[in-house]
C-alpha cells in the first residue's frame, strides 16, 4: 500500500542521509497509517518511532521526544509494555549516526535518546 511504500522509501532516504525528505515521507506515511488503522496500531507506532529517529538524526530533541512518547504510548496501550525494536543502527553506518550504536533498554526513555529505532512497520 501507499503508506508502507512511503515508509520504506523514507528508510532508504535515511540510509542515504536525506533526513529532511525522509521526515516528509514519514509524516505522510503516518497520516495514511492513522487514517487506515487508527492511532492504536503497531504500524502507526513503528512510523512514529522512525520519525523520532529521523528527528534525532537532525538533532531536534523536542520532536524526537514527542514521537518517541507517541510511539511508546501506543505500544503500551496495545500490549501493556514497550516491545523490543529493530534498530536502524543495523543498517546505518556509524558515520551516518555520528556515534557508535549502543544497546538500550526499550523501557528506558533517556536511553532511547542515544539510539535509533526500527526500520519497518511490518
Amino acid at each position: 500500500d501507499v503508506a508502507t511504500s512511503l515508509h520504506d522509501l523514507a528508510v532508504l532516504l535515511v540510509i542515504l542521509g536525506e533526513f529532511g525528505e525522509a521526515q516528509r515521507l514519514l509524516e505522510e506515511s503516518l497520516i495514511l497509517h492513522e487514517a487506515a488503522f487508527g492511532t492504536d496500531h503497531p504500524d502507526v507506532a513503528t512510523v512514529c518511532g522512525n520519525l523520532s529517529s529521523v528527528f534525532r538524526l537532525q538533532r531536534e530533541r523536542a520532536k524526537t521526544l514527542e514521537y518517541f512518547d507517541y510511539e511508546s504510548n501506543i505500544r503500551q496501550r496495545i500490549s501493556g509494555s514497550i516491545s523490543q525494536r529493530v534498530e536502524l543502527t543495523a543498517i546505518l553506518p556509524t558515520s551516518a549516526m555520528g556515534e557508535n550504536p549502543r544497546e538500550h533498554t526499550p523501557d528506558s526513555r533517556p536511553a532511547f535518546l542515544d539510539e535509533l529505532t526500527r526500520i519497518s512497520p511490518r
